[in-house]
C-alpha cells in the first residue's frame, strides 16, 4: 500500500498500522519498506517484546525513523525516544513520520551525528538511491552506490556522555562506520546506566580496529548476538571477526 507524495517522496504503511514516509530514489530501504511494510524483521520483533512502556530510548542512526516510530508507541506517553540522523534529507523524513503518527511528544529529532566528541564540524556524505550508507568523515563507512545525485552536508558532532544525565533503558547503534565513535563517546553514559540493554550492528569490515573494538565491548558486556530467527546466542571474538556480513550484537551487563 503505497502511494506518491511529492516528486521525491512516497507515503506507505509499514508493520500493518503506522503511516510512513520514504524517498522515492531509495532502492535499499525506501523500495523494501514500500514492498514488504518491514524492515530488520528480526531486530523488529526483539524490540516489540523487550521494550517496556515508559522506557526511555536512543535511535542513534534513525535513517527514515522506522525504529523511532516503533519505539516511541512501544514505550508509550510515559516514555520518551531520542532519535539521532545527520543526513537532513532522512532527518525531515524521520521528523514528519513522527508527527504523522502523532508521537512527537514522545519522540524527537537530533540531527547532530553521534561520535566521540560534541561541536566538531565533518563532512556527510551519502547517494540518494542508497542514503542507508552514509558516512560521516571520521569512518571507514560502506563503499557508496554510485548514483547521479550525491548529497554532501557540514554536520556537527555530539557524544552521548555530553547529554543530560537521565537514565536511558535500551540503545539501538547502527551508523555504518561509526561505531567505533559512538562507543567512544558513550562510556560514561554507560557507568550512568548499568541496566542498559543495547543492539549494536559491528561489521569488521568496516571497523579501523576491528579486534580492539570487540575487546573494549567484551570488557563491559557478554558477546551475544541477536540472529536472524530473533533469537540472542552468545557469539566468539573469532567468529565476529570472520563475519561477512553484520553482526547485531545484543549488549547487557545485568543478565
Amino acid at each position: 500500500m503505497a502511494v506518491p507524495a511529492d516528486a521525491n517522496s512516497v507515503l506507505c504503511r509499514i508493520l500493518g498500522r503506522y503511516k510512513f514516509y520514504v524517498d522515492a530514489r531509495d532502492v535499499g530501504f525506501g523500495a523494501h519498506l514500500q514492498l514488504d511494510g518491514a524492515w530488520e524483521t528480526h531486530a523488529t520483533y526483539f524490540m516489540m517484546h523487550a521494550v517496556q512502556p515508559e522506557m526511555v530510548c536512543y535511535d542513534v542512526g534513525a535513517n527514515h525513523g522506522y525504529f523511532t516510530v516503533l519505539l516511541a508507541d512501544l514505550v508509550g506517553l510515559g516514555g520518551k525516544v531520542r532519535a539521532f540522523e545527520p543526513n537532513p534529507r532522512l532527518a525531515a523524513l524521520a521528523r514528519r513520520n513522527i508527527w504523522v503518527n502523532g508521537f512527537d511528544s514522545i519522540a524527537s529529532l537530533d540531527e547532530r551525528a553521534v561520535a566521540e566528541t560534541s561541536k566538531r564540524r565533518v563532512v556527510l556524505t551519502a547517494t540518494f538511491d542508497e542514503p542507508k550508507h552514509g558516512i560521516i568523515g571520521d569512518a571507514t563507512g560502506a563503499p557508496l552506490i554510485t548514483s547521479a545525485e550525491l548529497l554532501q552536508a557540514d554536520v556537527e558532532t555530539l557524544a552521548l556522555d555530553d547529554l543530560e544525565n537521565e537514565r536511558v533503558d535500551f540503545i539501538k547503534i547502527d551508523v555504518e562506520g561509526a561505531e567505533e565513535l559512538v562507543w567512544a563517546g558513550m562510556q560514561r553514559l554507560l557507568d550512568r546506566n548499568p541496566h542498559l540493554m543495547m543492539l549494536l550492528e559491528y561489521n569488521p569490515r568496516r571497523c579501523r580496529d576491528p579486534g580492539g573494538f570487540l575487546d573494549a565491548i567484551a570488557d563491559r558486556f557478554p558477546l551475544r548476538m541477536l540472529d536472524f530467527n530473533a533469537r540472542l546466542r552468545p557469539i566468539s571474538k573469532v567468529d565476529a571477526l570472520a563475519s561477512a556480513h553484520d553482526v547485531l550484537l545484543y549488549l547487557r551487563a545485568d543478565e
